[in-house]
């Protein structure tokens, strides 16, 4: 069963002249409609991984996981019926939300930029 993955848009912001001020990068909407109104976020943090470094593995038996990388790149790899797949996430991956059923043990590992690994 491959995860489910909702892609990001990186937006200029201006300000009131009309000149850019930063950006946003839209984490979660609910008119999106893809998170699940069965299993909406209970929590919502930032995780600081160095570059290189592994984060897991993970297990949630009852939580539904949601990553989305917001500077770099992550690879996140699931652990599926037995199988190990590849997803990827951040910066050059459209800031890739991956959402991660109950059940399913995962690491993730933070990646140079523009390494499609």
């Amino acid at each position: 069963m491959p995860l489910r993955i909702h892609k990001h848009s990186k937006r200029a912001t201006r300000n009131k002249k009309g000149s850019n001020n930063g950006s946003l990068i839209p984490i979660y909407n609910i008119h999106d409609n893809f998170i699940s109104e069965d299993h909406p976020p209970k929590q919502v943090y930032v995780t600081i991984c160095d570059v290189g470094s592994v984060k897991g593995p993970h297990l949630h038996l009852k939580r539904w996981g949601y990553f989305t990388c917001i500077k770099g790149n992550i690879r996140v790899i699931v652990q599926n019926n037995g199988i190990y797949e590849d997803y990827f996430s951040g910066e050059d991956y459209d800031y890739a939300t991956i959402e991660i059923p109950p059940g399913h043990p995962l690491l993730f590992k933070t990646l140079p930029m523009s390494s499609h690994m």
